[in-house]
């Protein structure tokens, strides 16, 4: 399936924090996107296209787990639930710059009891403890601000909230016209990472692991 890119007008709130202990999801290489205006994005779905082991999340013991499959991990709201964390790769379609990148991340199964709580997503790759840039903003024409982490805050059944202006969106996958998936504690969301410049999308060869984050709400 291909969709295209938003604009590069587009801006989306989302946001830069620090949270507590973090779930970690490891993963190896795939590749790259490209910007705004060469916006066709070719997605990996659920049950589609895994590239082998060079795309394949390292969790541990063995256990791999390829782009487009979730992985199951605990965070401090929700101690005694797991949350499934799903990486999607797409490819940028520009001409002698295509590549892979690491498109976006989805969040299922979250649990009311983190309501109020920020979730934080920081990349990072296999050979550095610095975290990876995902995204950017504009902050002049030509002049762009990287973003090493994105934070969100889950405010109520039915809102979810980018805590900066960076190119990254988050959406309440949910039905909103019923609580049923919130209060059956099956919340999700998607996080779309949507920079303008093709450099600042987190190369897929690159994102070895993936940390995900809860923490009580800061305004």
């Amino acid at each position: 399936m291909s969709i295209f890119r938003k604009g590069v007008e587009e801006e989306f709130d989302d946001s830069v924090f620090y949270t507590d202990d973090p779930a970690e999801i490891h993963a190896a290489p795939a590749s790259s996107r490209n910007p705004v205006k060469f916006g066709i994005i070719t997605f990996i779905s659920v049950l589609g296209i895994a590239f082998g082991a060079n795309l394949a999340l390292n969790v541990g013991n063995n256990n791999r787990i390829e782009y487009g499959q979730g992985f199951q991990t605990v965070l401090s709201c929700q101690p005694s639930t797991t949350i499934t964390v799903t990486p999607y790769a797409g490819f940028i379609n520009q001409t002698g710059t295509g590549k892979f990148t690491l498109d976006s991340i989805l969040l299922e199964n979250v649990h009311k009891d983190c309501v109020n709580d920020d979730f934080t997503v920081r990349l990072y790759s296999n050979t550095s403890s610095t975290p990876l840039t995902l995204s950017e903003t504009a902050t002049s024409v030509g002049v762009y601000q990287g973003f090493q982490e994105f934070r969100f805050w889950f405010r109520d059944s039915v809102t979810v909230t980018a805590m900066s202006r960076q190119y990254t969106d988050v959406e309440l996958l949910n039905d909103t016209s019923t609580v049923t998936d919130f209060n059956d504690n099956q919340t999700a969301f998607l996080i779309t990472f949507d920079p303008d410049q093709v450099d600042n999308f987190a190369d897929a060869r690159d994102v070895y692991k993936i940390t995900l984050e809860s923490s009580p709400h800061l305004d």
